[in-house]
């Protein structure tokens, strides 16, 4: 990004990313590496480290982010999954990653400190996530002891267009209470 958010060129070559699919993130760039068992696995393991990590470090709330784009996001996002294993497919497998590593986190973090996740509610484009499909992660997300959820919007691939999404103070408002009203889980808009 500090020079200029472009890919890198032939002749550059990036360190291997990983992903739900190996699909580039726009046309040009470079495509990372579908993550098989082992990467997940590894993924999980990072999760539950990094928790420990703050827990220790004294921090008293930890968010995870499962928006723009991230690997959590990717995994739940239709746009990026185009897995036909256990974590993709229907919203069912797409959500599978999410809720394994919130829970890996919810079982390690003390009860009597929150956990809030950040999720992009909608991808904003045809094909993408819906609020409908956030406000079913956000209900099982309540139920493995998920305080809040952090609402914002798109991430992927470019994915939010300005057809659909009109920045301002507030535009995010209505996601967050769609999602609080749905899922029956605190909610706060970004943005």
């Amino acid at each position: 990004p500090w020079d200029g958010a472009h890919p890198l060129g032939p002749d550059e070559a990036p360190w291997q990313t990983i992903a739900p699919s190996a699909l580039p993130v726009r046309e040009g760039w470079h495509t990372p590496k579908a993550m098989d068992e082992a990467d997940i696995a590894r993924v999980k393991a990072d999760f539950a480290s990094a928790t420990r990590r703050a827990l220790e470090a004294g921090f008293e709330v930890v968010e995870i982010h499962g928006a723009h784009g991230y690997l959590l996001h990717s995994f739940f996002s239709p746009l990026t999954n185009r897995r036909d294993d256990g974590y993709g497919g229907g919203l069912e497998g797409r959500m599978r990653l999410p809720l394994e590593v919130a829970g890996i986190i919810r079982e390690i973090w003390p009860e009597h400190l929150p956990v809030w996740y950040r999720a992009s509610v909608q991808d904003g484009v045809e094909g993408g996530l819906t609020v409908a499909d956030t406000i079913d992660l956000a209900r099982r997300l309540n139920a493995i002891g998920i305080d809040l959820i952090d609402c914002s919007s798109g991430g992927v691939s470019g994915s939010v267009s300005l057809a659909t999404v009109h920045p301002g103070p507030g535009f995010q408002v209505p996601l967050a209470a769609a999602v609080r009203e749905g899922a029956g889980i605190a909610t706060m808009a970004v943005g």
